[in-house]
């Protein structure tokens, strides 16, 4: 619980725009998806949370109204950076 919004705050407090959170299916590992965005703008956000490039695909723009990436938090959400003693903040 509270995952994603640890991950907002952590994301907000380092300049990027999150326009939604919301629940998704579990997953094993962390990825960080293209929609609208680019590559190069995801990659900035997996690099500021610790995800490898790896982890990083495309899959949109799936809608006109998609935002730029789509972070999915996984089982090993314990690795990220948000996750590795910094102090709570999730009021942002």
């Amino acid at each position: 619980d509270g995952l994603g919004r640890e991950t907002t705050a952590f994301l907000r407090r380092r300049g990027f725009d999150v326009v939604e959170l919301g629940d998704a299916p579990r997953r094993e590992e962390t990825a960080v998806e293209v929609r609208a965005g680019t590559e190069a703008y995801a990659r900035r956000v997996a690099a500021a949370l610790g995800v490898s490039d790896a982890h990083v695909t495309t899959q949109g723009p799936l809608a006109d109204y998609d935002p730029d990436v789509a972070v999915f938090i996984g089982a090993d959400y314990a690795q990220l950076v948000p996750f590795q003693g910094e102090p709570s903040d999730s009021t942002d």
